[in-house]
């Protein structure tokens, strides 16, 4: 059996290639690499519809694992992504999470005052913490708002293996109120 492995390309720009790696299980597991794959838009493992890379792994079967690692320009390597097992041949690779106001443990990120009273309507900004560090704060990867709770109206996916600045401001009455999470 063939398990076509898809992935959404990263957003950093000095990726150069993906390693996909396989093992046969998780206890003590070897992982063992598949294949390099350019991170080229152009390239033959580039499905231009669907926006995303792939890998067919003919020797593959549903009782493998699989993750993925991407590598810069200067070959440093990512965290994994974590480990899949196809639920069908057609199955892609999770190399994101989401994330909202439940994210590492219910609650955790709702928006709130000192007292615990949520605050609706407040504008959630989230960006690569390098960049916020930098001050690249022009362009955030994703934007949201919370609701009369305090939660996070719509959950955003975010790439696996980065820290995150998340900046949350009611204009004019709380904020900007920063946190790090690291996906």
């Amino acid at each position: 059996m063939s398990i076509r492995i898809n992935w959404q390309p990263s957003a950093e720009l000095d990726i150069a290639s993906y390693d996909i790696e396989r093992a046969d299980n998780l206890t003590g597991a070897t992982w063992i690499q598949l294949v390099n794959i350019p991170h080229n838009l152009t390239g033959p493992n580039y499905d231009i519809p669907t926006a995303l890379f792939f890998y067919l792994d003919a020797t593959g079967d549903l009782t493998k694992y699989y993750r993925l690692i991407a590598i810069d320009n200067i070959n440093q390597r990512s965290i994994p992504s974590i480990p899949f097992q196809p639920a069908s041949s057609a199955q892609a690779l999770p190399n994101v999470v989401k994330v909202d106001h439940n994210y590492g443990s219910p609650g955790a990120l709702r928006y709130q005052t000192a007292g615990g009273i949520p605050v609706e309507a407040a504008i959630i900004r989230i960006y690569k913490k390098v960049d916020f560090d930098l001050g690249n704060t022009d362009a955030p990867l994703a934007i949201t708002m919370t609701d009369a709770r305090g939660n996070w109206v719509n959950p955003i996916n975010l790439g696996v293996g980065f820290t995150y600045t998340i900046q949350i401001a009611k204009e004019g009455l709380y904020g900007p109120d920063k946190m790090e999470i690291t996906v």
